[in-house]
């Protein structure tokens, strides 16, 4: 748990139920996606994914949160948009990329339905990320206590 953890939580079940109840592919992304697996990091911002063909939707589902102007450009090769949700309780965006749904996963946090990398494939991802040394190192101890 950290300081905004009710926050965080409260922010993910508002964001997880409309995605869901509306059959939006999405995931939990960076920080956020690695605490909700246990590994010890302290998210700043609340990170959704939504597959880029259905970010217009997401955009529009997720009104009451006040998405702000729209940002597009490039993410190494990958185009993507997002959006902060300027009326979540904590920090939060929404961002459009291509997702390959084969490396997802249906996990269950604090009773909230959600999409996520598994720890090795966020694993792999961090390792090719330069100064994130320090968070390959954390997801690694995590997968070791779970073996």
């Amino acid at each position: 748990m950290f300081p905004n953890s009710n926050e965080f939580k409260a922010t993910l079940a508002a964001i997880a139920s409309v995605l869901n109840d509306n059959h939006i592919t999405w995931c939990i992304g960076a920080s956020s996606s690695l605490y909700v697996q246990g590994v010890a990091v302290v998210p700043k911002d609340l990170d959704i994914i939504v597959d880029i063909a259905q970010f217009d939707d997401a955009y529009k589902l997720l009104k009451k949160l006040q998405p702000g102007e729209r940002e597009e450009g490039m993410f190494g090769d990958d185009k993507y948009s997002k959006a902060p949700l300027l009326a979540a309780t904590f920090p939060a965006e929404i961002a459009g990329f291509e997702i390959n749904t084969t490396t997802l996963d249906t996990y269950e946090w604090e009773g909230i339905t959600t999409t996520i990398h598994p720890l090795s494939v966020e694993l792999e991802m961090y390792k090719k990320r330069p100064g994130k040394e320090d968070i390959v190192t954390l997801i690694e101890e995590t997968l070791g206590k779970a073996t």
